[in-house]
């Protein structure tokens, strides 16, 4: 347990220490084309992307019994040597100015694994798994809104959009957290610079099987968000809480994220994410343990041309994420490098992204990588197109 509580001083610490990095976490908003409704003043916005990949993982999977074909640790891109669709999507949002409803649908291998929770019970995929977000969101009185359905999660410091985030794989901190909820949350402006948030939802990417939550418990949300308090800094303090053991309305799950980035120049921005989460682990029939994952992730990235029709950035990542007990899936607790060679064309419409990645397990000197192996090492290409 002393252990334990100096690695988590650790990740605080970074935190606190890099608290003065930004990011901001508010929702994407896809390309698309704008439609006046010349009735009422409302615009409709159509957009949304297309990737695929090709990855190449050293440690050789193969389509064996004995070697999984999967590269360990990946949430979205897992496939070795083979070209892999990623993700198709199209979002629609309508807006009056004091109303906004949402439909972000999306297909393909990376929208099931990002919405798995809406799987049916015999694990196969429903329509449900289509709808990546789905919600009405409301002005109430001024500054204060209302948003209800299924919403992507304020937690954590990328998106599932490919196009958006620097890298294109997924962090460990991301891809072993939530990627959405389906609930009702409030949203209240205290400022041009403070804002505030509070909700309650079914859960972690509940429903859950296409048909309810696993127990009757609701998840607590919030958020607090300082924007440009210091002159380009934003720094997102989030968190999520509940009873989220099936069965169980006792046995809590908690997490307390921080995002923050800032832009040092026009060219260089470099940003943070850090988190602790505690649950209980099923360890038998009558035996269980309440553990804890947590890490903390450092990107810097380089635009060589920012503002330019065609650009070329270079990022960076490196993480540390401890889940060895296996609460949260990943067994392991590992260190990971990426580096991403962005070049965007067209003003974003076209985008190629080399990248190379190796992640070591600090905890093993051997078996959780494929092929026995502590350390893994990936080289990739990914090609997206938005519109």
């Amino acid at each position: 347990m002393k252990v334990k509580a100096i690695q988590k001083s650790i990740v605080l610490g970074m935190a606190l220490a890099l608290s003065t990095a930004i990011f901001a976490q508010e929702e994407e908003k896809p390309n698309g084309l704008f439609v006046k409704n010349l009735s009422n003043g409302a615009t409709l916005k159509i957009g949304g992307y297309v990737d695929a990949y090709y990855q190449y993982n050293g440690n050789k999977p193969t389509n064996t019994a004995s070697q999984a074909t999967e590269t360990k640790g990946r949430i979205f891109d897992t496939e070795h040597n083979d070209f892999t669709l990623g993700l198709a999507q199209t979002k629609f949002e309508y807006d009056t100015g004091k109303v906004q409803t949402v439909v972000d649908l999306t297909f393909g291998p990376n929208a099931e694994s990002g919405n798995f929770a809406n799987l049916a019970a015999n694990g196969n995929s429903t329509t449900a798994t289509a709808i990546k977000q789905a919600y009405v969101k409301a002005e109430l009185i001024d500054g204060l809104t209302v948003t209800a359905g299924q919403f992507g999660t304020h937690v954590g410091y990328e998106v599932i959009e490919a196009y958006i985030n620097a890298n294109y794989s997924l962090s460990n901190l991301f891809g072993f957290g939530p990627f959405y909820h389906t609930g009702v949350k409030l949203d209240y402006s205290v400022s041009d610079n403070i804002g505030l948030m509070v909700g309650l939802a079914n859960g972690w990417d509940a429903p859950g099987n296409a048909t309810a939550d696993n127990n009757e418990a609701k998840s607590a949300l919030a958020q607090v968000s300082l924007v440009d308090l210091v002159p380009g800094l934003s720094i997102y303090l989030n968190y999520v809480g509940g009873a989220e053991q099936a069965g169980s309305e006792t046995k809590m799950r908690h997490i307390g994220d921080l995002t923050a980035a800032m832009g040092l120049t026009d060219q260089l921005s470099i940003g943070l994410n850090a988190a602790y989460g505690t649950d209980y682990k099923n360890l038998g029939a009558t035996n269980e343990s309440n553990e804890a994952w947590y890490g903390a992730a450092l990107y810097i990235d380089f635009t060589l041309n920012p503002g330019e029709e065609t650009t070329h950035m270079i990022s960076t990542r490196a993480e540390y994420f401890n889940d060895n007990t296996g609460v949260r899936g990943h067994g392991a607790r590992v260190m990971g490098i990426t580096g991403t060679y962005t070049l965007s064309m067209y003003g974003g419409s076209f985008m190629i992204k080399p990248e190379v990645r190796y992640d070591v397990d600090l905890g093993k000197s051997s078996a959780f990588y494929t092929r026995n192996a502590n350390s893994q090492t990936t080289a990739m290409v990914a090609f997206i197109g938005t519109y």
